[in-house]
């Protein structure tokens, strides 16, 4: 990735059985390093000293934020109902 790339986005990979690819946006940071946000999960957002850095904890955040996301599935109403769908 060179300087020209900023802005684009890239793909990630979530690890386990089943995988998926989640867009992020890595910037750089004015105090130096990066700092990346996936768009698809609000307030999903990390950094890192180098390209590197970040990339291995966008993958740790998205992880995180899946987690927490699947541990709330809490259902509002008896007609709502909620479903796992592998992609």
């Amino acid at each position: 990735m060179g300087a020209t790339d900023f802005g684009r986005y890239y793909l990630l990979e979530q690890l386990g059985t089943q995988r998926m690819k989640i867009k992020a946006i890595i910037h750089p940071a004015e105090e130096g390093g990066y700092w990346a946000e996936v768009p698809a999960l609000p307030g999903c957002i990390t950094e890192g000293d180098t390209l590197e850095e970040v990339m291995a904890n966008l993958k740790d955040a998205i992880a995180g934020w899946l987690d927490v996301a699947n541990s709330r599935s809490v259902v509002e109403s008896a007609d709502q109902h909620v479903v796992e769908i592998a992609v």
